[in-house]
């Protein structure tokens, strides 16, 4: 696809209108299919790239799991005098952990996605997305578990190099300190990481934390996707 617009104006008119069809068909495929992709068997101008990658997320320690046991038994009543008596007991292996996630946005497949969007709309959308990613928490055992412990800190990086995880940063299993939690630990060992492979690998043309907004007027994650929302208008 041609994405110069100069080249663009130079192609055929026939071109010109099969490009603006295709881009129209991304930009229709819904926010779900535009970020996360779409794709059509048979119709292969119908599929959407990805413009979000998502990684699996890892504890940044040693994982421990408690077993929970539980009963099941069966009340409900067919008909009068009948008791159906079943039940059930089993166990259940619970774990909980400081978890590490790790989300790439590419921003010229956003651009292509919500070609009908103007700049300032796809930059909302991306802070949108920041703010999301920032407070999903998981949907499985939530009657059992109450796990709304809540995003501890969040790092975001802008810029035109190849991305870069930094996983790393948890080869070595973190444990709580005397002096520091478990989180408060697990933040400097990522800030260290990240320092070390701006050296290694080059530095992005924009970073900022959690950790640079709080006492500001609004909440941290709302003030770091505003800030990531006007990085973008001019980037």
């Amino acid at each position: 696809m041609i994405d110069n617009p100069r080249k663009l104006g130079k192609a055929a008119q026939t071109a010109r209108e099969a490009i603006e069809s295709m881009r129209a068909m991304r930009s229709n495929s819904g926010i779900d299919g535009a970020l996360f992709g779409r794709f059509a068997t048979g119709i292969a101008v119908n599929n959407v790239d990805s413009a979000v990658h998502v990684a699996h997320l890892v504890t940044v320690h040693p994982l421990f799991s408690v077993t929970d046991f539980f009963s099941v038994q069966d009340l409900l009543k067919t008909g009068e005098g009948e008791d159906r008596g079943g039940s059930h007991i089993n166990t259940a292996e619970l774990t909980s952990g400081l978890f590490y996630g790790y989300v790439v946005v590419d921003l010229r497949q956003i651009e292509e996605n919500f070609a009908v969007l103007s700049k300032e709309q796809r930059a909302e959308v991306v802070a949108w997305l920041v703010r999301a990613i920032a407070q999903v928490e998981p949907a499985a055992k939530l009657g059992s578990t109450a796990p709304y412990a809540g995003v501890r800190e969040v790092m975001v990086e802008i810029g035109r190099r190849q991305p870069r995880s930094l996983i790393g940063a948890f080869e070595r299993p973190v444990e709580a300190t005397k002096e520091r939690t478990l989180s408060e630990e697990s933040r400097q060992r990522l800030e260290a990481h990240a320092t070390e492979m701006d050296a290694l690998m080059g530095a992005p043309a924009w970073r900022s934390t959690f950790r640079e907004h709080i006492g500001k007027p609004m909440p941290a994650i709302e003030a770091i996707s505003y800030a990531v929302a006007e990085e973008l208008l001019v980037a």
